[in-house]
């Protein structure tokens, strides 16, 4: 995050802070460690609205395109794919940056409903589509082919620790993204604790990766080497096939301590 108003920028799509005085704006960056001195910075921007944003996950794609996430609760910049903010005081933003020939946003969207809503981590597969994780407060999140319709919620305790305890009654989700920024996927993971998704990877198998934290008793499980929750957070991971050129199906889904 930035909160600097004076920072070197490089082809910016957003040349000026937005604002917010917590954690302020997204500062993204590409930079070749093969030059020298200030000639490493190829890319920089801000990126952000009037209130806090906080970022989550970048990825590269190829050489021409930066994906970035995050939580905002601001008047986030974005293009004409997105739906309107939530609702809440916190949305899910992915946006697409071309860091090569920038002069505009290639798109940016909100990604939640009327709940608190965040994105924490993103991965790119060679098609260009994006696939996000991260977790969601809202019972209108919008699903595609869902493998969980369902908000189930379930909120931390007081007596918690952790960055799931700022943020309500939560579910994790899991979306992708075609490369115009369009949902072809969504979906809720969780049971009735609070639950969340930290990481997401793509296997050499051709399988989504997911992983992230659960106080759920009820998560659902299957082909688990842990089935049942060990006590308060379980740590989960969760493998899925079929996202790529057939309709998703659970692989497995253990619970670890």
């Amino acid at each position: 995050t930035a909160n600097s108003t004076d920072l070197p920028l490089k082809n910016a799509v957003q040349t000026t802070f937005g604002g917010g005085a917590g954690d302020g704006d997204v500062f993204a960056a590409k930079l070749d460690p093969s030059l020298s001195g200030t000639n490493q910075l190829l890319f920089a921007t801000y990126l952000g609205g009037s209130n806090d944003e906080i970022p989550g996950g970048v990825a590269p794609s190829g050489t021409d395109y930066m994906y970035v996430t995050g939580v905002t609760g601001s008047n986030f910049p974005t293009t004409s794919v997105s739906p309107a903010f939530g609702g809440g005081s916190e949305d899910a933003f992915l946006a697409k940056l071309d860091v090569v020939a920038p002069t505009s946003l290639v798109y940016s969207r909100f990604v939640g409903g009327n709940g608190k809503d965040g994105l924490r981590d993103v991965v790119v597969d060679s098609q260009d589509n994006a696939y996000v994780a991260g977790y969601t407060g809202s019972d209108n999140f919008q699903t595609v082919a869902p493998l969980q319709a369902i908000f189930k919620g379930g909120t931390a305790l007081g007596t918690d620790s952790g960055w799931l305890t700022s943020r309500g009654a939560s579910d994790a989700m899991l979306a992708k993204f075609d490369p115009t920024g369009t949902m072809i996927f969504g979906t809720y993971l969780g049971g009735t604790g609070a639950d969340g998704a930290m990481g997401i990877r793509l296997g050499t198998d051709g399988k989504v990766y997911v992983a992230g934290s659960t106080r759920s008793t009820d998560f659902n499980t299957a082909n688990a080497y842990q089935t049942s929750n060990a006590g308060t957070y379980d740590a989960f991971v969760v493998g899925i096939g079929g996202l790529t050129s057939a309709p998703a199906n659970w692989l497995y889904l253990p619970l670890i301590l």
